[in-house]
């Protein structure tokens, strides 16, 4: 849910939208399933899109506290909206959180407003609250922080293999990945955190490797202790008015967008529960 589709201007919320939720989320109740409610606001230096108009850039979160003020109620408004409806599972209060450079102020900053978003939700709803890390950053910048961690309900990572990025911002090779989730999940048990995996996938058009890939992605998965699920990215990646111009998820989708017809890759997801 990003912010701009909560939050039309200053103050002034979206019931279409929000009432639309609930709608999507009755239907999943109806196949027996339990919904993530993922505020998924862009926290770049640059990215300015996914929020109001006022808000400006997502690092305003983090060094400007009117909108600081501001995201918090906007979530308490959505969970006090949601809170009646039984299958939701938990709420992701900040997607990919991350600062730079690397100083104390600004991770305290994300810190306390973590915080409070988890104080606010909880003084709603007991279901658990999280947080949607990149994974390879979360140990660099986030260093297990126990005030951090005792406002999570657990530990959620977005974590892709990316052989052409930055090995700073993604792990590289599955025996990398393996290897490193695999640490990370047993630090987190150490401190009594289980982890999630909330992003996953291999952006492709050829659907032998993409099937290839899932099938090395919930290997591991399945053979990760303290590891608790895993939810794909791009079931079906649409397009996003607000941002027309971008479509480099596309080749993430699971299904041929065009014909609705399920790619491979989907069952190999389906096999590996």
């Amino acid at each position: 849910m990003y912010w701009y589709r909560l939050e039309s201007s200053k103050g002034v919320y979206n019931q279409q939208f929000i009432n639309n939720v609930i709608r999507v989320a009755n239907i999943a109740a109806s196949y027996g399933l339990s919904v993530m409610i993922d505020f998924h606001t862009l926290i770049g230096d640059s990215d300015a899109w996914s929020n109001p108009t006022y808000v400006g850039v997502g690092m305003n979160l983090i060094s400007n506290p009117a909108i600081a003020s501001a995201y918090v109620a906007m979530v308490t408004w959505a969970v006090n909206q949601l809170k009646g409806v039984p299958n939701v599972w938990c709420y992701s209060l900040l997607n990919e959180p991350w600062y730079w450079p690397l100083d104390a102020w600004r991770k305290n900053s994300w810190i306390s407003l973590t915080v409070s978003l988890s104080n606010a939700v909880r003084r709603i709803t007991s279901k658990p609250v999280t947080v949607r890390f990149v994974a390879a950053l979360f140990e660099r910048d986030w260093g297990w922080n126990s005030t951090l961690l005792n406002a999570l309900s657990f530990i959620s990572l977005n974590a892709y293999v990316s052989p052409d990025a930055s090995s700073s911002i993604y792990w590289q090779t599955f025996a990398d990945y393996k290897a490193k989730l695999g640490s990370v999940s047993q630090k987190a048990a150490a401190v009594g955190k289980q982890v999630q995996i909330t992003e996953f996938g291999s952006s492709t058009a050829n659907d032998a490797l993409q099937s290839s890939d899932y099938q090395a992605y919930t290997n591991i998965f399945k053979s990760t202790p303290n590891l608790t699920g895993w939810l794909a990215w791009g079931w079906d990646v649409g397009y996003d008015p607000n941002n027309p111009s971008w479509s480099a998820i596309g080749t993430y989708s699971l299904i041929i967008q065009a014909t609705g017809v399920v790619r491979p890759a989907y069952t190999v997801l389906v096999k590996n529960r």
